[in-house]
């Protein structure tokens, strides 16, 4: 769609925010004054190419929740590969991780 609308109107966007594209995170982390989002921020998703690679651009901690379509297999295979824009810091079974016990 983005590629459609730049050649329609003829010049690339400013920011393009969706997912894994960090300008978002950008716009977002100056909004709320954010210096050190490693140390701040968790990006949770179940799709390593899009919420996790999203993460890890923006700097942030990431977690894969197994919840979604891909699994501990994805993960390994992009520790395999090399793929570190694909490896999350964490892994959860579920966002009822969050869940108070």
């Amino acid at each position: 769609m983005v590629g459609a609308l730049c050649i329609a109107v003829g010049r690339r966007p400013d920011a393009v925010c969706g997912k894994p594209h960090v300008d978002l995170a950008k716009i977002l982390f100056a909004a709320e004054q954010i210096t050190n989002p490693k140390e701040t921020c968790l990006m949770v998703g179940d799709r390593l190419t899009t919420d996790v690679a999203f993460g890890n651009a923006a700097g942030c901690q990431s977690m894969l929740a197994l919840s979604g379509i891909e699994g501990l297999a994805d993960v390994e295979k992009a520790l395999k590969e090399g793929n570190t824009a694909l490896i999350p810091d964490y892994v959860a079974e579920s966002l009822a991780v969050f869940l108070p016990r």
